[in-house]
């Protein structure tokens, strides 16, 4: 699926990949009507919209897409990690870390399928129609009876992560970025809906720690240094996640969706090594993108005190 992921939908929600599903539908049927003699296809039969929906959402041409609902070879993710950079001497002085990673995932599942008992010989999974003999039996509505039948049929698409930095200074400063996308695209055969799922997620947090800090105050006439070490960390995520249903000849819907902003700062120091003291903040923002949930926020802040009565 990595050719379409990149893909939006208009300020509508309407998705050009649905756009392409539906309008893949009559080159398929074309070319399966062309291939079998006993009749012709409905835009709606299974061996038309599955290759069609497999065509759009995968980025393949109509015209090249193999009509079955079970491709033979299976395409692999992959992850990637790279530290090299430390090794370069003017990073070296700066940064003791440097670490890149980048994780992809697509996965396809067919739910629940079943060959018709009108078909018996030459039934495999992993070739093209043509290659098991073409349907060649009706139904009492005059229809071309599906050789094999099924449920469901679903993309899944993980970046896990797209992009992934880890930073380390000389000085101890700490610096994670995570940014991850997932989509999960699944057509229902019995009334060729779409629905989608698709979500971000960034996640961002930075880390000091340092040794001998002097307080900004005087205490008895004059300025102190902590002897232990001080702690900060600060994290920031923003998420969003969306789920859109979609039919042919109608608006899109969007069914749920949230943005989530949350930031929380802390600052920590080891008093004792039974004694602890922390400052915090947080603040949660939960936006839904449908209109029957409410914007949803929330502020804390204060200090805690932990004693460790073991020590």
């Amino acid at each position: 699926m990595i050719k379409t992921a990149f893909e939006k939908d208009d300020e509508n929600d309407d998705s050009p990949l649905f756009a392409d599903f539906e309008g893949y539908r009559s080159i398929i049927k074309s070319r399966l009507d062309n291939a079998n003699d006993a009749g012709d296809y409905s835009l709606n039969d299974q061996e038309v919209v599955i290759p069609a929906f497999l065509a759009a959402y995968a980025g393949q041409s109509p015209d090249e897409v193999k009509t079955t609902a079970f491709p033979r070879l299976p395409i692999p993710g992959w992850s990637f990690n790279y530290r090299g950079l430390t090794k370069i001497a003017a990073l070296k002085d700066v940064f003791s870390t440097i670490n890149f990673n980048h994780s992809y995932n697509s996965q396809y599942s067919v739910s629940n399928y079943n060959n018709s008992a009108l078909y018996t010989e030459n039934l495999t999974l992993d070739n093209p129609l043509t290659d098991v003999g073409l349907a060649n039996q009706f139904n009492e509505d005059g229809n071309l009876v599906p050789i094999f039948t099924a449920q469901q049929v679903v993309l899944t698409e993980r970046f896990s992560p797209l992009v992934g930095i880890n930073l380390r200074t000389t000085s101890s400063w700490n610096l994670n970025i995570d940014y991850s996308k997932e989509r999960n695209v699944a057509l229902n055969l019995s009334n060729i809906q779409v629905t989608e799922r698709s979500g971000s997620d960034v996640n961002i947090t930075l880390g000091y720690t340092k040794a001998g800090v002097k307080i900004p105050f005087r205490i008895r006439g004059r300025k102190e240094t902590l002897p232990n070490e001080l702690r900060f960390n600060m994290g920031l995520r923003i998420s969003d996640s969306k789920t859109v249903q979609r039919r042919i000849g109608e608006s899109s819907i969007v069914t749920e969706g949230l943005k989530i902003f949350r930031l929380s700062p802390t600052v920590e120091y080891n008093i004792s090594e039974a004694l602890q003291v922390s400052f915090y903040f947080e603040r949660n923002v939960n936006e839904p993108r449908v209109t029957t949930s409410f914007l949803n926020s929330r502020t804390a802040f204060g200090g805690r005190i932990r004693f460790s009565l073991s020590q």
